[in-house]
């Protein structure tokens, strides 16, 4: 199955393996600076509408996120502390605040949560925990 890995301002490319994705994650993490990265099945007819998608935060040299939708569910790393104040992502050129609570995942957690998600065709990632949104701040 193809995915569509989609950042800045609609940049987007498609990724069938593992070691194309990655090739995709390492170009945006060298962009070193903090960017949403969405991934989602580019057939469906609008990738907003009840599809799941995985939004992973990359370019932050600690600190990332994983949320999944339709799930509405946030990773978290219990074992993290959290961070003193907010982190902020790039999101479609749109400098857009992840709060403390939401930016508890390491950044290799985060791609590995996207790996996940590609190698099993969009299933939920199941090596970390995730939260309801409800339960975040």
């Amino acid at each position: 199955m193809k995915f569509a890995v989609q950042w800045g301002r609609n940049t987007a490319v498609r990724v069938a393996t593992v070691e194309e994705l990655d090739t995709v994650l390492d170009h945006i993490t060298h962009e070193r600076r903090p960017q949403v990265v969405n991934l989602f099945d580019p057939e469906h007819d609008d990738p907003w509408d009840e599809q799941r998608l995985l939004q992973i935060g990359l370019g932050h040299p600690d600190r990332s996120f994983a949320y999944l939708e339709p799930d509405q569910v946030w990773a978290v790393d219990t074992t993290l502390e959290s961070v003193a104040e907010p982190i902020w992502f790039d999101y479609g050129g749109t400098p857009t605040e992840y709060s403390t609570a939401r930016t508890r995942i390491h950044p290799a957690t985060a791609r590995q949560a996207a790996r996940d998600f590609l190698a099993t065709g969009g299933q939920r990632p199941g090596h970390i925990d995730w939260q309801s949104m409800t339960e975040q701040v």
